[in-house]
C-alpha cells in the first residue's frame, strides 16, 4: 500500500504536499490494525474523464464503528485533519447521525488532483432493512426536504458528501436495485455504452446495481436524473477481462504509450471490484480495486488470487 501511494504521488507530481504525507501516515497506521480484523477496508480507485487520468483516489471503511466509536471517530478525523480544522469540524458535524439505527457504517475518502483541486469524501452506508429512514438522514445532511417525494419507495444504500477548501461541494445518493433486466437499467433515455455492450454480449440482468444521483448544489434541478451506474463484477459473474474488449475500455486504454493504466497493472497486483460509468456518454469511467498482495508475516509475501 505504501508503494501504491508513492506511485500516486509520482504520477500527480504531488509528493511535496505535506498534507498527503500526514494523511498517508494516518492511513498506514490505521491499516496496520484493521488488516488483521477486516478485509478490503481500503479501496483505491482510478478515474478517467475529459481531463485525463485521476489515480489519487480512495475510500476507507470503518466497519467496527459501532463497537468502538470513540477510537474510530478519532482515526477518521485524523484522515481529515491535514486539510484543516474547519473541514475537520464539518466532517464531525456531518457524522452526527452516524449512530442512527439506519446507518451501517461510515466511510471516508479523498480524490486529489492538485494542491488546489481535491475533495474529501464522507459517506454513510445504510442498513438494507432500514426502510425510509436513510432518506430522512440524507435529507438532514443535504438540506433537501423533497427526497421522499423524489425517491419514494427507493432503497437508499449510500449517501456521499464532497467537501473542498470552501466547504460542501456536492452530494451523491446511491440507490440499490437488487436485480434488474439489463435492458431496463435506469438511464433517463440516455445511452450507457458499457451497459449496451454487456447486454449485447448476453448479460440479461444486473444484480446489486447502484444508481447514482448527483446534487451539485442544494437546489439542483437535475437531482432526479441518474448521473452514473455502479456495479460489482463478482455479483454479476464478470471478470475484468470481460470488459477489456468493450468500446468504453478501448477508448480509455488508447492514446498514451504505455498507458498509465498499463503501468499501474504491471507494477502492482490488483483485483478490480467495481466499475462506475456515467449516464449519457462515456466521458467518465471509475474503477474500484484492491491490492491483492498481502504481507502475511515478516519475511513472507502471500499473493492472493482473485
Amino acid at each position: 500500500m505504501a508503494d501504491l501511494l508513492a506511485w500516486w504521488n509520482r504520477f500527480h507530481g504531488c509528493g511535496g504536499d505535506s498534507r498527503l504525507g500526514d494523511l498517508q501516515r494516518a492511513l498506514l497506521t490505521r491499516l496496520a490494525t484493521d488488516r488483521m480484523r477486516f478485509s478490503e477496508v481500503f479501496e483505491p480507485s482510478w478515474s478517467h474523464d475529459g481531463d485525463g487520468w485521476h489515480f489519487w483516489r480512495f475510500s476507507y471503511a470503518f466497519p467496527g464503528f459501532r463497537n468502538d466509536p470513540t477510537s474510530d471517530m478519532r482515526d477518521l478525523l485524523a484522515f481529515c485533519r491535514p486539510f484543516g480544522d474547519e473541514l475537520t469540524g464539518q466532517v464531525r458535524t456531518l457524522l452526527s447521525p452516524v449512530l442512527d439505527p439506519a446507518v451501517f457504517l461510515p466511510l471516508l475518502g479523498l480524490a486529489y488532483d492538485t494542491p488546489t483541486s481535491w475533495r474529501v469524501k464522507l459517506y454513510l452506508q445504510f442498513r438494507d432493512d432500514a426502510g425510509d429512514e436513510p432518506l430522512r438522514v440524507a435529507s438532514r445532511l443535504t438540506g433537501r426536504t423533497d427526497l421522499h417525494r423524489l425517491f419514494r419507495k427507493r432503497s437508499l444504500h449510500l449517501v456521499g458528501i464532497d467537501l473542498g477548501a470552501h466547504g460542501i461541494a456536492g452530494a451523491k445518493l446511491y440507490f440499490l436495485q437488487p436485480r434488474i433486466p439489463s435492458r431496463d437499467v435506469p438511464r433517463g433515455g440516455r445511452p450507457v455504452e458499457l451497459i449496451e455492450y454487456l447486454t449485447n454480449a448476453g448479460l440479461d440482468e444486473l444484480r446489486n446495481l447502484l444508481v447514482i444521483h448527483r446534487m451539485r448544489r442544494r437546489d439542483d434541478p437535475y437531482l432526479e436524473n441518474p448521473a452514473e451506474l455502479d456495479f460489482a463484477l463478482q455479483d454479476n459473474d464478470l471478470c475484468w477481462e470481460d470488459l477489456a474488449a468493450s468500446p468504453t475500455l478501448r477508448k480509455v486504454r488508447r492514446g498514451e504509450s504505455p498507458s498509465p493504466l498499463a503501468t499501474l497493472e504491471s507494477g502492482f497486483r490488483i483485483g478490480v471490484r467495481r466499475i462506475s460509468v456515467s449516464v449519457g456518454g462515456t466521458e467518465k469511467l471509475t474503477v474500484y480495486y484492491v491490492p491483492t498482495e498481502v504481507d502475511d508475516r515478516p519475511g513472507r509475501l502471500l499473493v492472493v488470487s482473485c
